[in-house]
């Protein structure tokens, strides 16, 4: 279909400037099984067709990128997930969602405790 080989090439040329970019001098890359728009392996690293359009949409350093890779890595490995996802992070530069101050308004466990001791 004319369609899904428009769709490759695209994928393609879009993970080539990605490879240009950050990964300059790496040879070592392949689309896992071969299918082009799944997951780009590059040395030890795998990303996602949509963690690449992210990164092509923010352009950040190698730095932050590897900064939330490890850290979701971490965290899968311990079998946790990411509180907040790699947009998220390059936007705010928050690896974490900001917890929200305990409320002031007492429990009616509370209550009833002060009012029957």
């Amino acid at each position: 279909m004319k369609v899904l080989d428009q769709f490759k090439k695209a994928t393609q040329e879009l993970a080539d400037k990605f490879l240009q970019i950050y990964f300059e001098d790496c040879y070592d890359w392949h689309w896992v099984a071969d299918e082009i728009g799944g997951v780009l392996n590059v040395e030890d690293y795998f990303f996602n067709l949509s963690d690449i359009l992210v990164i092509m949409k923010y352009l950040p350093t190698f730095e932050q990128i590897d900064t939330y890779y490890n850290y979701s890595n971490d965290l899968y490995i311990d079998g946790k997930t990411p509180e907040v996802n790699l947009e998220f992070y390059l936007k705010t530069g928050q690896l974490e969602l900001k917890k929200r101050p305990a409320s002031k308004i007492p429990t009616l466990l509370e209550e009833a405790l002060d009012i029957f001791g």
